[in-house]
């Protein structure tokens, strides 16, 4: 149970002598907490009330009592060990504010990535996201999968990021094998259709001009989805036009910049190139389609778009 605060200065606030410091005892809280909530989502997999809400694009999505009940853990442990720092939340629109003088601090948490798959009691791409960003850059992220009881965490201090599994063994995430893109799967979000053309091109199977060996669709937690990718059990990710937002995007931005992995979008030929997300605070519409593949493929990608045009 994190009942106490990370650091406590003459004045009252919670601090260490720098801010470095307190920041980074502040990272070092996660993994536990995320553990911790992850078992309470765990034991509520079969018991819980789900509700309907409005979407980001105003269609009809789901948010159950759990949801909320995790979002409240989230708040009331960080809370008490870093009442300065701010936080951003997916249900009910937290959004608390940082106090901590001459810094922007704040953590974003989504309690439940997946409720659609968490309410339809899947096995599988159910997860739960925790990030803390300090003065625009995320310093630590740490990432649950339900299911598996498997967690994804780095911290200030770390040189790369780690995959923790249920007993508490972790091993350094990484590209297994180092297989070129043609020999990989591309793993989507939605069916292939949906994409620009220039995209379905691209995801095609290589036997028919396509850069990839395959390809799959999965359609529950983000965060889960994208931690295939840093495991390498996938060569790339792309992602359709869609909303943004600090919740989910905060954690993979983070995870992505620290293990190498690139954003790409099409220009108008249809060739990808480089861009650097921005993190936000808001929800925020995005209209391209997103390519995030490891700058080690990045010749792949290069070798394939050019033997396209001949």
């Amino acid at each position: 149970m994190l009942t106490s605060p990370v650091g406590l200065s003459k004045k009252g606030t919670v601090m260490y002598e720098s801010f470095a410091e307190d920041v980074a005892a502040a990272a070092s809280v996660m993994p536990d907490l995320v553990h911790e909530v992850m078992a309470f989502i765990r034991e509520k997999r079969f018991s819980f009330v789900r509700q309907d809400k409005v979407g980001l694009d105003g269609d009809v999505d789901i948010v159950t009592d759990i949801d909320r009940e995790a979002q409240r853990m989230y708040r009331s442990r960080l809370a008490l060990l870093t009442p300065h720092f701010g936080m951003i939340g997916e249900e009910d629109g937290l959004s608390v504010k940082c106090r901590y003088e001459g810094h922007d601090v704040y953590w974003t948490n989504d309690p439940i990535d997946g409720t659609e798959a968490f309410g339809r009691r899947q096995s599988h791409g159910v997860g739960t996201m925790l990030a803390l960003v300090a003065d625009g850059a995320v310093v630590a992220a740490c990432i649950g999968d339900i299911c598996t009881g498997e967690r994804y965490s780095y911290g200030p201090d770390d040189g790369g990021a780690w995959r923790i599994d249920s007993s508490g063994s972790r091993m350094a995430l990484g590209l297994y094998p180092a297989r070129p893109l043609s020999e990989h799967l591309v793993l989507l979000g939605q069916r292939p259709e949906l994409y620009s053309k220039a995209t379905q091109h691209m995801i095609g199977l290589r036997a028919n001009g396509g850069l990839f060996k395959y390809m799959e669709i999965d359609k529950g937690s983000i965060g889960i989805r994208m931690a295939r990718l840093w495991k390498g059990e996938v060569g790339a990710v792309v992602l359709k036009a869609r909303h943004e937002t600090p919740w989910d995007d905060t954690p993979l931005v983070g995870f992505c910049k620290k293990l190498g992995f690139k954003f790409l979008k099409q220009d108008g030929s249809g060739r990808f190139e480089e861009f650097a997300p921005k993190l936000v605070e808001s929800p925020r519409k995005v209209a391209h389609e997103t390519l995030i593949v490891h700058e080690s493929r990045l010749g792949d990608l290069r070798q394939w778009e050019q033997e396209s045009r001949t």
